[in-house]
């Protein structure tokens, strides 16, 4: 307002020569409104102050204590529920502890859970004799079935026995081959120490001890007897659960790796059980015999038995053989083949070749002072060379025919008479 005053009236000053502000001067006093200021500020400082929590004569401390004093007054009056409201809360919590402790059959550490386990134990005797017969059970199957195909191999060579029974030359004394089906354990030994941790107590321990031990369990087994074999089986984890007079576990018997689990499978499956066809001589079986007895034993298999009518080739049968078996067994053996097959044999023997009869003999001969060479001749007994070459290969020249003649000659005969060499 003054500064419009001013514009407006400034010409008429300057008309009159008289300066505006000797005539008008603005001046304002602020004292009044900042005391004013001041005193509402003041005023709010105050009712800060009191608004503070912590002013005793404030409305805020006020209104803290009288709240302090009214939750006083509802705890001594609300004492009673709080007091069973915690102890609802510590029901809850004790139940849950409870319930925790009594636990379920499957709640491992509950009392629930060992008494499951108190009841599956007094349990367990008669759960594991179930599951031994059980067991027993299945091996005794396995073992019918193993009799089975031994009973199969005994019908398929019921036939071959039966030849040699009524074979002619069966009923002759020095002829005793006969057939056999067995159920033989085979590996067994050294399949089962394959579990066995050689370095840890046990029965079977020891590299030759525990071999020594399962060997005299396995001789004393009659493996043809079903009885005998579950008696094997017992016999073989009895002596496996107690070592020098103490209880162990077979746990703690075996390599790292291997379960007590592979160990029954592999026993109680019989797999190193099995039928085995077996040639036997004068009731011995094949392994049992000599290298002589066991040529002879398959010569007389193949001369007899097997009824083929294509070429046999023989190489040197009397090796290994005494004079009486080559002429009580093998002999009268090659004649019969003979009659439906050709018969090729090599010897040294030529007694063999004349008792046997031969249509041809072939006579090698080695030549040193020719470089080795070898001379062949061939022909019958009867040919003079082949004759004059048995007889020095067999006599040591006629000379010695002559002398042992002449040595043997029957006291009474005629003069000059002659025992037949043959």
């Amino acid at each position: 307002i003054v500064d419009a005053f001013l514009d407006e009236e400034k010409q008429t000053f300057e008309y009159l020569g008289i300066p505006i502000d000797s005539v008008v001067e603005l001046r304002i006093d602020s004292s009044p409104i900042a005391s004013a200021i001041k005193a509402i500020y003041d005023e709010q400082m105050e009712n800060y102050r009191k608004l503070q929590p912590d002013t005793k004569d404030g409305p805020q401390f006020k209104y803290t204590e009288l709240n302090k004093g009214i939750e006083e007054q509802r705890k001594k009056l609300n004492e009673p529920q709080r007091a069973y409201q915690e102890y609802l809360k510590a029901l809850d919590k004790w139940s849950a502890e409870e319930a925790k402790i009594s636990g379920n059959n499957d709640a491992v550490g509950s009392i629930a859970y060992f008494k499951k386990q108190l009841a599956d134990l007094e349990k367990l005797p008669a759960a594991l004799a179930e599951l031994r017969v059980k067991r027993e059970t299945i091996l005794v199957d396995i073992y019918r079935e193993k009799k089975k195909l031994q009973s199969f191999h005994e019908k398929y060579y019921e036939e071959a026995q039966k030849f040699l029974n009524n074979h002619q030359l069966a009923t002759k004394e020095p002829f005793k081959v006969t057939f056999n089906v067995s159920m033989t354990e085979s590996g067994f030994s050294d399949k089962f120490l394959e579990f066995i941790h050689q370095g840890r107590a046990g029965p079977f321990m020891g590299g030759e001890g525990g071999s020594n031990a399962i060997k005299n369990i396995l001789d004393s087994t009659d493996f043809e007897s079903e009885s005998a074999v579950l008696e094997f089986t017992k016999k073989l984890f009895d002596k496996m659960v107690t070592h020098e007079g103490r209880d162990i576990q077979v746990q703690s018997q075996l390599l790292q790796g291997v379960t007590v689990q592979e160990v029954y499978n592999y026993v109680y499956s019989l797999e190193y059980l099995s039928p085995i066809y077996n040639l036997q001589w004068d009731g011995k079986d094949l392994e049992q015999l000599s290298p002589g007895e066991r040529g002879n034993l398959l010569l007389i298999f193949y001369l007899l038995v097997d009824q083929d009518d294509i070429p046999l080739v023989i190489d040197q049968p009397e090796e290994n053989l005494d004079n009486q078996t080559v002429y009580g067994t093998l002999v009268p053996c090659i004649k019969e083949a003979k009659k439906r097959r050709q018969i090729i044999m090599v010897t040294h023997n030529p007694n063999l070749a004349v008792v046997c009869d031969a249509e041809q003999i072939i006579c090698a001969e080695m030549q040193k002072d020719n470089g080795n060479a070898v001379n062949y001749i061939s022909g019958s007994i009867e040919d003079p060379i082949i004759n004059g070459k048995i007889v020095d290969i067999l006599e040591g020249t006629r000379p010695a025919f002559d002398k042992r003649n002449d040595k043997y000659l029957v006291r009474g005969t005629a003069p000059n008479a002659r025992i037949p060499s043959d």
